[in-house]
C-alpha cells in the first residue's frame, strides 16, 4: 500500500512543497519522506480520508518546522559572532547603562502605544516567532494583511525610535 501511495503522490506533493516554498529548497525530499514514514506508522492510516492531503500537510509541517530551526540557529549564531563586539559588562559605565534601560522604555512605550491589532500581529512574528501562516490561521487574516501590518508597526517603531533619538541629540 505504501509503495503505490509513494508512487502515485511523490511527485504531486514535491510540486506543491516547491510551489510553496521555491525549488531550491533543500530539505523538501526528506520532508517527503519523513510524512510517509509517519504516515505509514499510523495504526489506523484507512481511516485518513484524503491521504494526498494528509500527506502534503504534514510534509508542508516539517519544512516550516525545519525553517524555523534554522532560523533560531541562525540567529544563535549571529549573536555569537556578535558577542566579541558587545560592550563587556565591566566597562559599562553608570551613564550607559541608564542610557540603555532609557532605550528600553521608549521602546516599549512606542510597543504599548501602537494599535492593538499591530502590535498583537507583532509580537507573535517577532516576540513569539510565528510564521505568517501560523498567525494567519490563528487570526484568520491573510498573510498579505498581516505583512502590510506588521510593516507599518515596524515603521511606525523606527521613526518613532529616530525621532527621539535627534530630539535627544539636541
Amino acid at each position: 500500500m505504501m509503495d503505490s501511495l509513494h508512487r502515485r503522490y511523490h511527485a504531486d506533493l514535491l510540486k506543491a512543497l516547491r510551489r510553496r516554498f521555491g525549488v531550491d529548497h533543500d530539505g523538501l525530499e526528506d520532508a517527503i519522506q519523513t510524512a510517509f514514514l509517519r504516515f505509514g506508522g499510523l495504526p489506523d492510516r484507512r481511516s485518513v480520508g484524503n491521504p494526498r492531503a494528509f500527506l502534503l500537510v504534514m510534509a508542508r509541517n516539517l519544512v516550516l518546522n525545519q525553517m524555523r530551526h534554522a532560523a533560531v540557529a541562525q540567529r544563535t549564531l549571529d549573536q555569537e559572532a556578535q558577542a566579541p563586539l558587545l560592550p563587556i559588562l565591566e566597562e559599562r559605565t553608570p551613564e550607559s547603562v541608564l542610557l540603555e534601560r532609557e532605550r528600553h522604555r521608549r521602546l516599549n512605550q512606542a510597543i504599548l502605544d501602537l494599535p492593538e491589532e499591530e502590535r498583537s500581529l507583532l509580537v507573535m512574528s517577532r516576540i513569539e516567532g510565528m510564521t505568517y501562516d501560523e498567525i494567519s490561521k490563528r487570526t484568520g487574516r491573510s498573510q498579505a494583511d498581516i505583512s502590510r501590518r506588521i510593516s507599518r508597526a515596524l515603521s511606525t517603531l523606527k521613526a518613532r525610535m529616530t525621532a527621539e533619538l535627534d530630539r535627544s541629540v539636541r
